[in-house]
């Protein structure tokens, strides 16, 4: 009778198998638990001592670098967003929530700027820094008034009541040397949409800056609706003085400066000066 002998293999490499559907869940960690409890108390608490704080409540404004926009207005920007919430939970009254660059993009959706900084102040101000686009002259028609870029653009409208608003302009266009041309046509106009070419504004800049150096105070300029080859300037004395930017503009000043030394005596006198026609000069 053969004996039967039972066959084992042996694991010599000592394996441990275990199916890893069926493994043990390991305990956590107690340790974990009560760091990641206590981390998480700690950032609660924080934030509520930053959102109930008054320390950290904005109480100062500060418009720096404007020349022609109210700083009124861009107070009353920033004011309305404090009164808003960031994240639908954190009032921006708060200088830690406040969104710095969402007021960056509402100002400069309303002005034409050549650049714009807000900072923060810890832990009560706002700093907003205004760099203005260069100012070149004055829009002004029947109901509104704007200021212009060097091409011819409106970038800002000039406030004031319907009451106010023309000395305003003059009071703010002589202090800056700025012409002022009234449009006949009432023209409607939109804040960065061009209402004069460059051109035009180079010829008004040039008579205004020749008028001065001769002491000839202007009130405003028009263009002819029927020929804006035409440049009519309205004098502080009442005078007109008919310009055509088909001459050169100085060779019109030195016949208007000739006029006025040796014909004309009393100028509150006179109403106008026609000087488009070369060196015939004509006036009444």
């Amino acid at each position: 009778m053969k004996r039967v002998v039972s066959k084992r293999k042996i694991d010599y490499q000592k394996k441990d198998l275990k199916n890893p559907f069926f493994q043990k869940k390991k305990k956590r960690n107690m340790k974990t638990w009560l760091i990641s409890i206590v981390i998480f108390v700690f950032v609660v608490i924080g934030i509520r001592f930053i959102t109930n704080s008054s320390k950290f409540i904005v109480t100062n404004i500060i418009v720096t670098g404007n020349e022609t926009i109210s700083e009124n207005e861009i107070v009353n920007i920033a004011s309305q967003q404090l009164e808003k919430h960031r994240y639908f939970l954190l009032s921006q009254n708060n200088i830690f929530f406040f969104d710095t660059d969402k007021l960056e993009k509402e100002i400069t959706q309303l002005y034409i700027l050549e650049d714009v900084g807000i900072r923060k102040d810890y832990f009560n101000t706002i700093r907003i820094e205004l760099k203005e686009t260069i100012t070149s002259l004055v829009w002004l028609n029947d109901t509104n008034a704007y200021y212009l870029d060097l091409k011819g653009i409106p970038f800002s409208e000039v406030k004031g009541s319907d009451e106010n608003q023309e000395n305003i302009l003059r009071s703010q266009a002589m202090q800056q040397g700025l012409p002022i041309i009234y449009d006949q046509n009432n023209t409607e106009v939109k804040i960065g949409q061009k209402v004069i070419s460059i051109e035009k504004i180079e010829n008004i800049l040039e008579i205004n800056k020749l008028l001065a150096q001769n002491n000839i105070d202007i009130d405003y300029y028009q263009i002819d609706p029927e020929d804006d080859t035409n440049i009519f300037v309205t004098t502080l004395n009442g005078y007109k003085i008919y310009f055509s930017t088909k001459i050169v503009i100085i060779s019109q000043i030195n016949n208007l400066i000739a006029l006025l030394s040796e014909k004309i005596e009393n100028i509150n006198e006179i109403e106008y000066i026609d000087l488009r026609y070369g060196k015939k000069v004509f006036y009444k």
